[in-house]
């Protein structure tokens, strides 16, 4: 299980809210345009809702990890094992986060 923290319920700009969010329990990410701002809106595969102010864009590097990436190195107790350098990486937490896998174009 995957957590992330997110910032600040953005209808309501006075309690400055931060979330701890099971990530494997979004069920949906949209953003929103509102009367004095753009925000987005997280749906939970339990109905509720949470309106922040990280990008659709933050929220899935925050679930997925960061999309660019251009170096892999993969390190084990001798050292360097694997370097590839000016690539297209992505990484994935699978299997309830006991895999990590790097998809390297």
């Amino acid at each position: 299980m995957k957590f992330i923290t997110l910032k600040q319920n953005i209808k309501s700009p006075h309690r400055p809210f931060i979330y701890s969010l099971n990530a494997d329990a979004i069920e949906n990410i949209q953003t929103q345009e509102g009367s004095q701002n753009v925000y987005t809106e997280v749906i939970m595969r339990s109905g509720t809702r949470y309106y922040v102010r990280e990008t659709q864009e933050q929220i899935l590097e925050l679930i997925n990890g960061p999309s660019n990436i251009t170096r892999v190195e993969v390190i084990d107790s001798e050292g360097r094992d694997y370097i590839k350098t000016n690539v297209n990486a992505t990484v994935s937490m699978q299997d309830d986060n006991r895999t990590l896998k790097v998809f390297i174009k």
